[in-house]
């Protein structure tokens, strides 16, 4: 037999338990028992709803948002279940002819709309540069750290871009990518 402290119940392991067999008190089971949450034990991913499930998404550099100057684009985006997740990403700004003196890059559940306070974590998944030299016709890269997202419905969560500057030409490209863990 095995027992778990505070647990009205007990079991042996492997052992099959007949209908009627159980009398416990499965609030106290869950209020006070060591649970096992079930995850992976190996290199794939944890299964849809359980703690480590993981959804990313990626935009290819072929596949680009053409990037107005001013403007706030989404680049990609990803569906995430009720649940608590960790969401981080990277936007790539491709150059061809611009000079760039503002990039910003945001993870958010609002579509192309950049956050504007720091309540309930809406500048946690934010980086914004000033005054940015980047060289034409090469990739400029902003990371975006990993921050809380709680939802309690399923929910589009968004991997935005936005930038100012000038010259003539075509417009920026920009590309990404966000993945996003389940942490409960």
């Amino acid at each position: 037999m095995t027992t778990v402290p505070n647990v009205p119940y007990s079991f042996t392991p492997g052992s099959v338990i007949a209908s009627g067999q159980v009398n416990a008190n499965f609030s106290s089971l869950v209020t006070n028992a060591n649970l096992i949450l079930q995850g992976t034990t190996t290199n794939d991913s944890a299964a849809p709803g359980f703690i480590g499930e993981y959804i990313s998404s990626d935009l290819t550099k072929a596949s680009g948002v053409s990037l107005a100057g001013g403007a706030e684009h989404d680049i990609t985006s990803v569906s995430l279940t009720a649940g608590d997740w960790d969401c981080r990403g990277a936007v790539a700004v491709f150059n061809p002819n611009k000079s760039i003196s503002y990039l910003a890059a945001w993870i958010s559940a609002v579509s192309a709309t950049m956050p504007t306070a720091l309540e309930n974590g809406g500048m946690m998944n934010y980086m914004q540069l000033d005054n940015v030299t980047v060289t034409p016709n090469k990739d400029f890269v902003l990371p975006i750290s990993s921050g809380r997202i709680s939802l309690a419905s399923t929910t589009t969560i968004y991997l935005s871009v936005k930038w100012n500057g000038g010259g003539g030409g075509t417009n920026p490209t920009g590309y990404g990518f966000i993945g996003c863990r389940r942490v409960r």
